[in-house]
């Protein structure tokens, strides 16, 4: 992806690029600064790929931000541009907003993170390149060598790992290049117009405008800390986008700088430290588990009468389990989606139907586990063959938001007058009222990667034997946790639910001796850490 990026960029440059070949006056001159640029980004590019291949993306993201200070240090080394206290301030108070939307973990260092920490400077490297180019070069001019010289670098291994992209790929990697050239063109002419260091605080806005794109068009509701850490961010980007402001007409009517200096770091001494305490204080957290909904009850499903001798059913959906889930030799339990009647597909609908028509509150505890966990593999089966055939449950784009992906979020269930998701089943009654982590093995979303969709019904007097069962059938199978080169790889579900597993890795660790069997046990008490994760959202189709 990242070739056909810089690729289709040099489309969209090529009447910048064939100008400057037929006018050799207009040539550029200062090859050298263009050539290191130009390899100085394109290792920068690799390596940024190379961590998003191997970390987390908040573990990507969040190294990233520091690319406006090292921009803002070789601004003052290499170009002599003067470290006016204003901008400094800004430039930390901006990183101190980053740091409260990110929250980032403090976990075992991976060259993926080495990676990504080796980019940033690079990047910061290329940006007062940019500016000193501005005085002698054309805006597409250095647009258009950097991507000349990225797509080259890229080519070699984009050819080895070649995968023809499909229309609808290349239609977004259209709006993606053209974005991106975009972003470069106005870039460049920012710095034509304004010093390095006194642009770096306005980078951090990305993540505000990235944060706002999530909520209107993939329906990602920000919490409380993204708002704090935004505002924290554009108050530092208008802050020093005003000062500067100032400063440039003060400059042109002869007015001294040192006096204004010395009143703003008086007052600013203050509010910078007022802002890293608040940094400081909401603490680390892996952003990684913010990418999906945290464990928030939802109080009207607490109710229950304990005393109810009541028993729900599940012999339709028993019957459909038990005809066409099928164990695959690798030990993944399989759907036939394909081969699912059109008799059948009603019963379904009929029997989720009859579920959400139950008045749900008047069973016992016990009865609404066993409710709650068919409903939701009920749910998604039927969900899936509305939408069959699909080559994951990701691309079923029901969910709110313009460009959402996945149907967690669509109110699909009425429940005694409520509208309920998916999500909502999980992560706002499952999760918090019963907190227990063997539910994430009963809960099937479709996927290879996702524990087994078992071909029996749950039921609430065998429930605790089959929790206990799905625990141990998913920690010693190797999409949950397996042992590769030495180091150990489990399952995101571990990441993204490290909370319901321990907290940490000392948790996740501890949980999953619980289950394993000896010999992975005797492993695991040996390695002591956790090394990767993966997932495969692969449907769990069966031909």
């Amino acid at each position: 992806m990242a070739f056909q990026r810089y690729a289709i960029t040099l489309i969209f440059l090529a009447p910048v690029i064939l100008c400057e070949i037929r006018n050799y006056r207009s040539r550029t001159r200062r090859y050298g600064l263009h050539t290191a640029r130009g390899v100085l980004y394109a290792i920068g590019v690799i390596l940024w790929f190379y961590a998003m291949a191997h970390i987390p993306v908040a573990e990507v993201t969040a190294p990233g931000f520091t690319a406006p200070i090292f921009a803002t240090i070789g601004a003052a080394l290499f170009l002599g541009e003067r470290q006016y206290f204003r901008r400094i301030s800004a430039v930390i108070i901006g990183f101190a907003g980053t740091v409260v939307i990110l929250r980032p973990g403090v976990q075992v260092i991976e060259l993926g993170a080495l990676a990504q920490l080796g980019a940033a400077p690079l990047f910061a490297a290329s940006l007062f390149m940019s500016k000193k180019l501005t005085e002698t070069e054309h805006n597409g001019t250095i647009v258009a060598v950097m991507a000349i010289f990225v797509t080259l670098t890229l080519l070699p291994p984009a050819l080895y790992v070649w995968r023809s992209p499909t229309i609808e790929e290349m239609i977004w990697l259209f709006g993606l290049a053209g974005l991106a050239t975009l972003r470069h063109l106005t870039m460049t002419q920012a710095f034509r117009c304004a010093e390095v260091t006194a642009l770096q605080p306005i980078s951090f806005l990305q993540l505000v405008w990235a944060t706002l794109l999530g909520f209107y068009a993939f329906g990602e509701e920000p919490d409380l800390w993204t708002w704090v850490g935004g505002g924290i961010i554009v108050t530092s980007a208008t802050y020093i986008a005003y000062r500067e402001a100032r400063a440039r007409n003060r400059a042109r009517a002869g007015t001294s700088q040192k006096g204004v200096d010395r009143m703003e770091r008086r007052g600013y001494h203050t509010g910078l430290v007022l802002i890293l305490v608040l940094a400081a204080a909401v603490g680390f957290r892996p952003f990684e588990a913010l990418a999906v909904p945290s464990a928030d009850p939802w109080p009207r499903w607490r109710a229950a009468d304990t005393n109810s001798p009541a028993e729900i059913r599940f012999a339709a959906w028993d019957d459909l389990l038990r005809r066409y889930v099928v164990a695959s030799p690798d030990g993944i339990n399989l759907f036939r989606y394909a081969a699912v009647t059109a008799a059948d597909r009603t019963a379904l609908t009929n029997e989720v139907d009859r579920l959400t028509a139950l008045p749900i509150s008047s069973f016992n505890r016990s009865q609404q586990l066993a409710y709650w966990i068919n409903l939701y593999n009920a749910t998604t089966v039927k969900m899936v063959l509305a939408h069959y055939p699909v080559d994951t449950i990701m691309d079923i784009r029901i969910s709110p938001g313009l460009f959402s992906f996945g149907p967690w979020d669509k109110k699909l269930l009425r429940i005694e007058g409520e509208a309920v998701s998916l999500n909502d089943i999980e992560h706002r009654i499952l999760r918090p009222l019963w907190a227990d982590p063997r539910i994430h093995y009963v809960l099937n979303c479709a996927s290879l990667g996702c524990p087994n969709l078992d071909a029996r019904a749950y039921t609430a007097k065998d429930m605790e034997a089959r929790l206990a069962a799905a625990a141990w059938a998913f920690v010693n199978h190797p999409r949950g946790v397996r042992f590769e080169s030495g180091e150990l790889t489990v399952s995101s579900i571990y990441d993204w639910f490290i909370a319901d597993f321990g907290g940490d890795e000392v948790g996740v660790l501890a949980h999953l001796r619980q289950y394993a069997a000896p010999v992975l046990k005797e492993r695991l008490a040996k390695h002591g850490r956790l090394d990767r994760t993966a997932y495969d959202w692969r449907l769990n189709g069966s031909d």
